[in-house]
């Protein structure tokens, strides 16, 4: 019987060849209705049907036609918030509501006893106050928004092998079109609704089909928009060093990491295995990159390659692939991709299919990555253990591990087998020397991570790229999956993804994070004291947010990697920084008590308007003291407040406004601004009062806090607390 013509979203359908209807696959896919797929006879008459090869895949050509009738890969999603939105939630605020009911109450009050326009000079200082607080929590959620959107759209760009036109290639799951040929490995998420062609033991996991996900687009709850912004700022500098910060915490948590449990392959390594060595004709010949195909086939006889040749081709599971540019490529595992690359460079073309043997015996590594051993030494010299888990061997582990500057000579290197059969009194005395385990299961890892974050209070950081590494990504305070070798599923497990796969970053993040935690230290150095309302809020305004943005925005420095990591239970708050708010807040709260009592005299001033004057230089001595004390929170430990800070445009940009705005204020705002000009003899002595906080600062520093725990518990020595100059 003729089949029946199905009706067309298009009429260019006849044109491509497409003889199915798009509700028709629909309900194939969706319903399971194998009945249907029979009566088209089967995968192949499908196959016919939506004109697709199954060996050679979708014609390039056809593309643009297939996602014109039957879509792309891709749903409306629901609209991000815009500005509006965010900034009708900053007003939403209690306080700030209380605060304009009071201030517009406050301007009835003012304009009945005082009239217009004096009677409102404060008062629209207070509702302008609050306006600038509004913008600018409003602006600092919007841009978090923007970066929340990019960061979901990396999270689902995942990119996929597909054939088109005889050519196997990676293409983003946006770019598929009905009737790809998708080739799916462990750990791949299905992109999109399929039927099965061909493999085997294929099993599905349909679990993360029932999960919702929330996007967090504003600032936490009561989450401080200083510490926000610190977070949201180290997170978009580590996205341009190639790390993906999944969860905002992830980026303070890194910097206090005590050991990371890295991958060998792939991480610490290129995961490009190389011919490093060939035995042939009863001789060794080293394999290197710089020398051509000529000079390793040299002295081999024409019998002997052209049997080697027979033996590479025929005996790799790797594929010969050609891209959209003509240009060739391999697709295959990392072992057999080095021996086929091999046999191409020595000449290798078309092989007959009969008559093999095996001629030869071939060397090959996975080099290490370039900077890793330095970045490994950066970690050991931050106070930071290294430990390697890898499924390999435990000779090729051991000498990685010592390439890599892992392994040392105390430290001990274990198999997997040996490892889970150990007692729990057993794993308590080994655990700290373990810094290589090799032939290792994933479940060797998660064990791994449970003790050091149990039994040794350890802030544990793991990395992963297999599906079954997920448990240990999600136990470890911080998972870090590799973004080209590692699975979906890896991924959503992890706080991070390493997007270039390269230990290096990992570094980098450890880097940022430290930086963060010390932002944070250097936040909760603020000060305040009692005036009027508007120069209250004044205040708080530019160095709650303005001041937050200078700190926030310092980029870390190399000496953060010298010091120890801060362990589990230490107090954000030291005794090193209990010292310096007692002595700051001590100096500045007697330099202005001074003046409130005694200030007429000591300034000599004169005149009806005394009291407004000494008013004004008593704000504006406070304002220069908060400056300088900016600059101080820069480092609590050194001297040397001053090193790199014109490497921080940022911050010298915020320092240089809050100046600018003061000057603004004071000068041109009189009357609006309850304030007066000054003279200069008044202006030199407040920025002379605030700098004598540095002044302070190093007298503090000098003062030296006794350190309880002298030593880390992996046996890294902590540095003291004394003053250093740089």
């Amino acid at each position: 019987m003729e089949a029946k013509v199905e009706k067309y979203l298009s009429v260019e359908a006849p044109v491509a060849d497409f003889k199915i209807h798009l509700d028709k696959l629909a309900s194939i896919v969706s319903s399971y209705d194998i009945k249907t797929l029979q009566e088209l006879a089967g995968v192949e008459g499908l196959a016919s049907r939506l004109g697709v090869s199954l060996s050679l895949g979708v014609k390039n050509s056809d593309v643009s036609a297939r996602q014109i009738i039957y879509g792309s890969n891709k749903y409306t999603e629901k609209p991000f918030k815009s500005f509006w939105t965010f900034l009708w939630e900053a007003l939403q605020d209690i306080t700030l509501n209380i605060l304009m009911v009071c201030g517009v109450v406050s301007i009835g009050v003012g304009l009945a006893t005082e009239g217009w326009p004096k009677g409102t000079y404060d008062r629209l200082g207070i509702l302008l106050s609050i306006f600038l607080v509004v913008i600018v929590t409003a602006i600092s959620d919007y841009k978090q928004s923007l970066q929340f959107r990019d960061l979901d759209k990396e999270k689902k760009n995942i990119f996929i092998q597909v054939t088109r036109d005889g050519s196997r290639h990676k293409d983003s799951v946006y770019d598929l079109v009905v009737g790809d040929l998708v080739h799916l490995s462990i750990g791949d998420l299905v992109p999109t609704d399929e039927i099965f062609v061909s493999g085997y033991s294929l099993l599905i996991d349909q679990s993360s089909l029932s999960v919702v996900t929330i996007i967090v687009v504003a600032v936490p709850e009561r989450l401080p928009l200083a510490v926000t912004l610190s977070l949201a700022f180290a997170m978009k500098k580590l996205m341009d060093n190639k790390a993906l910060v999944r969860h905002l915490s992830a980026c303070e948590t890194m910097g206090s990491a005590t050991c990371i449990c890295t991958d060998k392959t792939g991480t610490l390594t290129t995961n490009q295995m190389v011919v490093d060595k060939i035995w042939i004709c009863e001789k060794t010949k080293k394999v290197e990159a710089d020398i051509g195909g000529d000079a390793i086939t040299l002295n081999i006889s024409e019998n002997a390659l052209a049997f080697l040749l027979q033996a590479i081709f025929h005996n790799t599971g790797a594929k010969v692939v050609k891209d959209k540019d003509g240009k060739k490529s391999i697709l295959g595992t990392p072992t057999e991709s080095a021996i086929l690359e091999y046999g191409m460079l020595v000449g290798g073309n078309i092989i007959p299919d009969s008559g093999y043997t095996l001629v030869a015996v071939v060397g090959i590594k996975d080099p290490v990555r370039p900077g890793v051993k330095n970045a490994v030494k950066t970690c050991l010299d931050a106070g930071i253990t290294m430990r390697m888990v890898t499924g390999d061997n435990i000779k090729t582990a051991k000498a990685i591990a010592k390439e890599c500057g892992i392994l040392t000579a105390d430290g001990l290197a274990i198999e997997g087998p040996e490892f889970r059969n150990k007692t729990p009194d057993e794993m308590r005395h080994i655990i700290p020397r373990i810094q290589v385990i090799a032939r290792s299961l994933p479940m060797d890892k998660l064990v791994l991570i449970n003790n050091l974050r149990g039994m040794f209070k350890e802030i544990a950081v793991v990395t992963g790229d297999g599906t079954n590494d997920a448990p240990a990504l999600h136990e470890a305070d911080i998972g870090f999956a590799m973004g080209i070798a590692g699975t979906e599923v890896a991924k959503e497990s992890a706080d991070i993804i390493v997007l270039d796969d390269n230990f290096s970053t990992i570094v980098s993040v450890a880097k940022w994070g430290r930086s963060v935690y010390i932002i944070f230290k250097s936040l909760c150095n603020d000060l305040s004291t009692h005036f009027t309302a508007v120069q209250l809020l004044r205040v708080n305004l530019i160095m709650d947010t303005l001041g937050a943005i200078a700190l926030a925005t310092e980029p870390p420095h190399d000496g953060l990697m010298s010091r120890p990591p801060v362990g589990r239970e230490v107090s954000l708050i030291s005794t090193m920084m209990w010292r310096n708010i007692i002595g700051q807040s001590t100096f500045q709260l007697a330099i202005l008590l001074v003046f409130n009592f005694i200030g007429k005299q000591i300034l000599r001033l004169e005149g009806s308007e005394t009291t407004i004057v000494l008013s004004i230089f008593i704000f504006n001595t406070f304002v220069f003291c908060q400056v300088f004390n900016e600059i101080n929170c820069r480092d609590m430990e050194k001297i040397n407040v001053f090193r790199g800070i014109f490497g921080s445009w940022i911050f010298l940009g915020v320092i240089i406004s809050i100046v600018v705005l003061q000057v603004v204020i004071v000068e041109f705002l009189g009357t609006f601004a309850s304030t007066m000009p000054l003279s200069l003899e008044l202006w030199l002595l407040s920025v002379l009062i605030g700098a004598v906080s540095l002044i302070v600062a190093v007298i503090l520093k000098l003062i030296t806090i006794e350190q309880r725990n002298t030593k880390h518990y992996d046996g890294y020595d902590l540095l003291s607390n004394g003053p250093e100059l740089a």
